[in-house]
């Protein structure tokens, strides 16, 4: 028994790790690579008519969010465009085979979600430990990368957007934000228009301490759906402490709320550069420390 139980343990550590590499070739920069890792999960899993249906399922709930956000962040050319049609049709017919022997699809959504803005310039090691922290605590994380920050002349917006998408493609419950929903977190509609795209009304922003300390936003009187009433994550983090090693500790506080206004986030190099702060919501009366 012990021994068909580390068997199950090596089969599901082999699979995720092939289905990561999968998705790594799924978000390269590289076309060729990119449509390769398509064809394997489309023709190759949900087109292989002896993988099992309850098997492919499992597939499924590991790679439907993370190709949506995937695909849709790229450039089609026509040969994509067949490619990925090829791939969506394997896709669509697994669908509807799986509900024509089921009466639904039991697709379980987190409940939490973190919305993390910044212009990202780069995409750090830094950022992509932050992200990872905050999905261990329970989150589904959506990075927002910021179009242009004249005061610090970014990279373009699609260079920052495409070296995220590299390094969070394998990394579960953490997603590019959409580019085409454009989100003002200093405009009470807009944060309005983000939890009804979320479809969450526990949605969480996550932010440098030093953006809560500056930002113009927190400056005014709060009112119905305004920063002030987001529930917030917040990583700490001092001036002099930049491109320096800092280490770091996690602890809750109370309602600290923040915005990327400033763009103060995005300096770090490495995850020992962080002081990472979580926030319990905005209404508790109370902080923990743990």
């Amino acid at each position: 028994i012990e021994n068909t139980r580390l068997d199950d343990e090596r089969k599901k550590e082999e699979k995720e790790r092939i289905m990561s590499m999968i998705l790594r070739g799924l978000g390269d920069y590289r076309k060729i690579v990119s449509q390769e890792a398509f064809v394997v999960i489309g023709q190759q899993i949900f087109g292989d008519k002896t993988i099992p249906i309850d098997v492919k399922f499992e597939y499924f709930k590991y790679f439907y969010k993370k190709i949506v956000t995937l695909i849709a962040n790229k450039n089609e050319n026509t040969l994509t465009f067949y490619n990925n049609a090829a791939g969506l049709n394997h896709m669509y017919r697994f669908i509807s085979d799986y509900l024509h022997l089921n009466e639904k699809m039991d697709l379980k959504e987190i409940d939490k979600k973190a919305f993390f803005p910044g212009t990202f310039d780069p995409f750090s090691l830094g950022h992509k430990e932050i992200a990872k922290k905050i999905r261990d605590l329970g989150f589904e994380v959506y990075l927002a990368i910021d179009e242009f920050s004249w005061s610090k002349k970014t990279q373009p917006h699609n260079i920052r957007r495409k070296i995220a998408m590299m390094s969070v493609a394998d990394e579960e419950n953490i997603y590019l934000f959409p580019e085409n929903i454009p989100v003002n977190i200093a405009s009470s509609r807009s944060i309005r228009n983000l939890k009804n795209t979320l479809k969450c009304e526990n949605v969480y922003l996550a932010v440098g301490s030093d953006v809560v300390k500056n930002a113009s936003s927190y400056k005014k009187d709060p009112q119905e759906d305004s920063i002030h009433t987001l529930n917030h994550i917040v990583f700490e983090r001092t001036t002099e402490d930049r491109g320096k090693n800092s280490g770091g500790k996690q602890y809750f506080d109370k309602n600290i709320s923040s915005e990327n206004e400033k763009g103060e986030e995005d300096e770090y190099e490495s995850e020992k550069q962080i002081t990472f702060t979580a926030c319990i919501p905005h209404d508790c009366d109370h902080a923990v420390h743990r």
